[in-house]
């Protein structure tokens, strides 16, 4: 049997160790990194794994183990090397490691928790409880359409005192409040299709079916067509459905990231630099593209080129394979020093800030951890993004 050690995010200082669960043999792909969903008391909570190991009886044995319930992710969210540097900055500010784990993630949590009323089976219907008709009311909704949130509740009664006879419920046992998470963020998937080789045989065969044909002409041309394009070309969902069901194509999902910046100011080129510019990016570029460590102080007053530098500098970085933070005031994250970057980096840059929602963060992340980003600009927390090969931090 193999068990996994887990931080489970709840901020309360007193859960500071790492909690024991069975990993299940439906989920072989859980590993150190990643983010689960477990039980904890009669809830369902984010957990971050930190260990996989095999089942110690004398280490284990003395405990009731309860299994991970399911993956947040697709992947491991948390790299060795964020790892590494949560433990290091838990140790040097005295606190626990998974408080650390939480800098690392949008919003400091993945999930959204929230409470549900389920009926409790076997209820005496004859209960006096049962005889007010709020409670009534509300006890066979639930009874009818299954678990259900205050809200929803109240939508269904609006001339109920739901509130009321929930707690009514509650007290006297027929019905129960039970813990449920789900992900806050909602990744957007694309449905694309595929198909092998379109043979002049092929096309004969689906002769008599001129609108699967159609289909399969426009994949003579593309092996490869989103769902948008199939009913843009006037491809029906029947057709495709058919042409699935047949083997001759093949159905996949692609993450589609959200991107503000995208339609951003093109790549454009710059003026000449000045003497002065030239000498501090040639001793930064000097050492940005070293392996060791330097800290440079870069003095100039506003308007006299630094940005200009930081750009040349950033160059230097990429066309070393290596990636580059921004750190700016949050003030200054729709200035001139972002229009500056978008036009030099186009294409390349994420830039992290309070008014993007969560789902619009977590694809900037997506978009960095898949290295489709290398120029990373933000605020302070900005630090914590996961990018693997980090060549120059620039503290603006």
């Amino acid at each position: 049997m193999t068990v996994a050690d887990v931080y489970v995010n709840i901020p309360v200082k007193s859960i500071a160790t790492a909690f024991t669960y069975v990993v299940p043999d439906a989920l072989p792909q859980i590993d150190v990194g990643w983010r689960v969903f477990v039980p904890f008391g009669k809830a369902r909570v984010e957990g971050f794994v930190v260990a996989v190991r095999p089942y110690d009886a004398a280490r284990d044995g003395g405990h009731r183990l309860r299994a991970i319930l399911e993956p947040v992710d697709e992947e491991a969210w948390f790299t060795p090397q964020l790892l590494a540097a949560a433990q290091e900055l838990a140790t040097f500010y005295l606190c626990s490691a998974a408080e650390m784990m939480r800098l690392f993630m949008p919003g400091k949590s993945g999930l959204r928790i929230f409470s549900a009323y389920v009926p409790v089976e076997d209820v005496d219907e004859t209960h006096p409880i049962l005889m007010d008709a709020a409670a009534r009311a509300v006890y066979d909704c639930l009874c009818t359409h299954g678990e259900q949130r205050g809200a929803q509740l109240r939508a269904a009664l609006p001339a109920c005192d739901v509130d009321g006879a929930l707690e009514k419920l509650l007290r006297y046992g027929l019905i129960r409040k039970e813990y449920r998470a789900d992900r806050r963020d909602k990744a957007k998937y694309e449905k694309y299709y595929t198909a092998g080789e379109i043979t002049e045989e092929l096309l004969r065969a689906f002769a008599r079916r001129p609108a699967q044909r159609r289909a399969l002409e426009l994949f003579c041309t593309a092996r490869e067509h989103t769902l948008a394009e199939l009913k843009q070309a006037g491809i029906t969902t029947a057709t495709i459905r058919h042409l699935t069901d047949a083997h001759i194509l093949t159905e996949h999902l692609r993450r589609q990231v959200r991107d503000s910046y995208a339609a951003g100011p093109r790549e454009t080129r710059g003026e000449t630099l000045t003497e002065a510019q030239q000498r501090a990016v040639a001793a930064l570029q000097a050492g940005a593209v070293a392996e060791t460590f330097h800290g440079y102080l870069l003095h100039g007053v506003t308007g006299s080129g630094k940005t200009r530098v930081y750009m040349e500098t950033a160059r230097a970085v990429r066309r070393a394979g290596r990636q580059v933070i921004v750190l700016v005031p949050e003030i200054a994250l729709t200035g001139q020093l972002i229009m500056a970057f978008q036009e030099g980096f186009a294409g390349d840059i994420v830039v992290l800030h309070s008014r993007l929602s969560l789902a619009e963060r977590n694809d900037a992340i997506f978009r960095v951890r898949r290295g489709e980003a290398g120029v990373i600009i933000g605020a302070r927390s900005a630090l914590f993004t996961p990018a693997g090969n980090v060549g120059c931090i620039i503290l603006d």
